[in-house]
């Protein structure tokens, strides 16, 4: 009798770490399911993503046939089919860091909002994933700065709220990825008619990064990338091309993986704070604030590029331009008296200050206020933006977010950012298109700078 109690004890100890083994892996798998916050499965998301030639928004610079202009490759890279997950490590392990780098094009004028759109695809990405985000640099690039440089370069941790960002995904430093990775890179992009920057932005990568990216035959075609994220492959970069960064095949987010990013890539805390709890309660006492983006790409070429000179000189641009301008103060003024509100805060280059002028015209300009005011405000701290307009235009966008009503362009990655992070938070926002603006006036103001760019410049 004694015998058969003891087996029976036996059969039950080892019953009962079976059954521990089981409840310790599914408290796995429930807290990983848990980070998505609600969200669908990752694998669920992928499932809904768009991938058609009207959505990724090549704006005349990728190839004309609209294909993705696959590169092709010396050496292949053994990957695992897209429908399955990098290999899950036994209990008791911990799973190998996997990074992803976002690397952009060494392109003059690619400014700093369409590189922050890159890197919330590269964040998303590596959500999806499971990989880890590598802390990129940006750069003060477009029309303050032509070129990628070290003293353009700007630390990601300045720029966005890490430890907001962290919440999401895990983060690297350049300096981990580089010590862990070395040159062995697996590099994927979408090749467009801009082909030739890669070996420029090669030379960059290597110059200002100090990374060894793969030669140009040696790069991944666009058709494995999906299947390269989801690898074990340790070390693989992402170089983006400019086409509308949203939507870039085959890199384009469901909107609700975008929305999910935007929510953990907010600006930094010490921005944030500044403009919260210092500057917007020095601005309109209280009262309703309207904020507007005014942007003249046109007439702004003519403040900083020679090229443009005899552009510039036809008779009437000017006076064309600034009857068009007129047409949108028109337009904000109705807003404003429609809607209530008391106050207009109007963010603009500095070059740009007559539109205030001319809203002035309509609106006390007691009641308006622009950067030039809040960089007169009295408060510590303030010379880093004035001395730097990176950071002040982050400033500016925060105060965009942080009012009442905003109106903007819809085809500005500056508004875009803008329009979006108000989205989230369940506030109103108006696009000047929305609002009845003609397209002539936006084809002077806006677009025309695009036809311009094209025939004036070699980098277009």
């Amino acid at each position: 009798m004694a015998v058969v109690i003891s087996q029976l004890m036996v059969v039950l100890i080892l019953l009962c770490r079976v059954f521990n083994g089981q409840i310790r892996q599914y408290s796995t798998s429930v807290d990983r399911s848990s980070a998505y916050q609600g969200e669908a499965r990752p694998e669920m998301m992928e499932a809904t993503q768009t991938n058609t030639d009207e959505e990724s928004g090549c704006f005349g610079r990728c190839a004309e046939t609209g294909d993705l202009g696959i590169v092709n490759i010396a050496s292949e890279v053994k990957v695992q089919d897209n429908t399955h997950a990098p290999s899950t490590p036994t209990l008791g392990e911990t799973a190998p860091t996997r990074y992803l780098l976002s690397l952009v094009q060494n392109r003059t004028g690619l400014g700093n909002n369409v590189q922050y759109r890159f890197f919330k695809i590269t964040v998303g990405q590596a959500w999806l994933h499971n990989r880890t985000v590598v802390a990129v640099p940006f750069f003060n690039n477009g029309c303050s700065g032509w070129g990628y440089t070290l003293e353009s370069m700007r630390p990601l941790e300045k720029t966005f709220d890490v430890d907001k960002l962290k919440e999401l995904v895990s983060v690297a430093t350049m300096d981990e990825f580089k010590q862990n990775c070395g040159g062995k890179i697996r590099l994927a992009f979408q090749e467009d008619k801009n082909k030739y920057l890669y070996p420029k932005s090669q030379d960059f990568f290597e110059d200002i990064y100090r990374i060894h990216v793969p030669p140009l035959e040696d790069v991944l075609p666009a058709a494995t990338i999906k299947q390269l994220l989801s690898s074990n492959e340790k070390c693989v970069a992402l170089f983006h091309c400019y086409t509308d960064p949203k939507n870039s095949l085959p890199l384009a987010l469901s909107d609700d993986v975008f929305s999910t990013v935007n929510r953990y890539v907010k600006v930094s805390k010490r921005i944030r704070t500044k403009v919260n709890d210092e500057i917007f309660p020095r601005i309109c006492d209280g009262g309703r604030l309207l904020a507007v983006h005014y942007r003249n790409r046109t007439g702004e070429m003519c403040m900083y590029n020679e090229r443009f000179t005899e552009l510039c000189a036809a008779p009437g641009m000017m006076k064309e331009n600034d009857e068009n301008a007129e047409v949108l103060v028109d337009v904000i003024y109705d807003v404003w008296l429609r809607r209530g509100y008391d106050c207009v805060y109007v963010a603009h280059p500095s070059w740009s200050q007559k539109f205030t002028d001319l809203l002035s015209g309509r609106i006390s300009r007691m009641k308006i206020m622009n950067g030039n005011d809040v960089l007169k405000m009295k408060l510590t701290g303030m010379d880093e933006y004035r001395n730097d307009n990176y950071y002040f235009s982050l400033l500016e966008q925060e105060i965009c977010i942080y009012a009442d009503g905003f109106i903007g362009w819809e085809m500005s990655y500056w508004d875009r950012t803008v329009l979006e992070q108000r989205k989230e938070g369940g506030k109103e926002s108006l696009t000047f298109s929305e609002l009845g603006i003609q397209e002539k006036v936006i084809e002077q103001l806006w677009k025309h700078f695009n036809e311009s760019w094209k025939e004036n410049s070699t980098d277009a």
